[in-house]
């Protein structure tokens, strides 16, 4: 907050985080800095100092849909942000529908019960990549070898995957540049960075996997086991 707020940041917007950032929430308070916090994560008793606390957990959230992801809520917020310039007369010159492709890999990625607004949101997402992907989901699917129609199970075994690899392996920021990316020769380098991240991280869990077999021994025919 300190070093937002330093750099001329007025206005502060989580995605999936912040729902128990207590100090974050009071040093932006006590800096003047606007914090909107967007997110699904149960919260505590007690709820941040935050300009806003955008979360479908909230018990006293009128929202009817309790399990959205944290992409699922900034796009609802998007939304009702795209509802209050149209009413002052300025429509935003930008589709919405267009981040649908990268909300329904989201939804899905999370794990989300594809149920009520989840399955709405995800179903118009599968149209969008199966006819008209963006950049970068167009260059994933390509690295992934996506033949056919694109399902729930492809955005599960083959794209989020490898856009989750960069957060484990080295840095969120790759995948980041890949989802904003407008160019093809840069979303194709981006793509094919993820997914040589992605087949590290998959050598590691068959190595790690492996380490706790030998760790099991002879252990291995019990019902349950926890190795460290």
């Amino acid at each position: 907050m300190q070093e937002a707020v330093a750099s001329g940041v007025g206005l502060g917007i989580s995605v999936d985080t912040g729902t128990t950032c207590f100090a974050a929430c009071e040093e932006a308070k006590r800096l003047g800095l606007n914090l909107i916090i967007t997110d699904h994560h149960l919260p505590d008793k007690h709820l941040p100092k935050a300009f806003a606390l955008l979360n479908p957990a909230r018990e006293d959230c009128g929202f009817s849909e309790r399990k959205l992801c944290g992409t699922g809520v900034a796009f609802f917020l998007l939304m009702a942000v795209w509802q209050c310039l149209r009413r002052l007369g300025e429509p935003p010159g930008y589709d919405l529908r267009l981040l649908l492709d990268r909300v329904a890999v989201a939804t899905v990625a999370d794990m989300m019960d594809l149920v009520g607004v989840n399955r709405i949101l995800v179903a118009y997402g599968l149209q969008q990549l199966n006819h008209s992907p963006c950049v970068g989901m167009s260059a994933l699917m390509k690295v992934a070898r996506v033949r056919g129609k694109v399902t729930v199970e492809t955005i599960g075994f083959y794209i989020a995957p490898r856009i989750n690899a960069a957060g484990r392996m080295q840095h969120g920021d790759v995948a980041m540049r890949f989802l904003l990316s407008s160019d093809m020769e840069e979303a194709n380098a981006l793509a094919n960075q993820l997914d040589e991240m992605n087949k590290h991280r998959r050598n590691i869990e068959i190595k790690v996997l492996q380490q706790a077999t030998n760790l099991l021994g002879e252990k291995k025919q019990n019902n349950g086991l926890m190795v460290y």
